[in-house]
């Protein structure tokens, strides 16, 4: 059984409420989508990492299973980041790829 008030919960309960406050806030329209963007891959970034640690107290086939979904949230948030950066690059040099004059 988890602990409710463990530390690790409550941070992967904290990443959970940010998406879904970040993906509500960018539906209605109150936060820029470059922003929304950064958010919403650092709260995967931060999720995955999260259920890492929750796995060590799950049961044999439940820890398996948090660590394949905790490597597909890295994952997704690691390419969120970069097409962030990729889009914030893009934006700064005029809208030019940089290393292509």
């Amino acid at each position: 059984m988890v602990p409710v008030l463990d530390v690790d919960v409550l941070l992967a309960l904290a990443w959970l409420v940010v998406l879904f406050a970040a993906g509500f806030r960018y539906r209605w329209g109150s936060l820029p989508s470059a922003r929304a963007l950064l958010v919403v891959a650092s709260a995967l970034v931060w999720l995955g990492y999260s259920l890492t640690q929750l796995s060590a107290f799950l049961a044999a086939p439940f820890d398996d299973v948090a660590v394949a979904v905790a490597v597909g949230f890295l994952v997704a948030g690691g390419v969120l980041l970069v097409r962030w950066w990729r889009r914030d690059d893009t934006a700064k040099s005029g809208g030019a790829a940089s290393g292509n004059e």
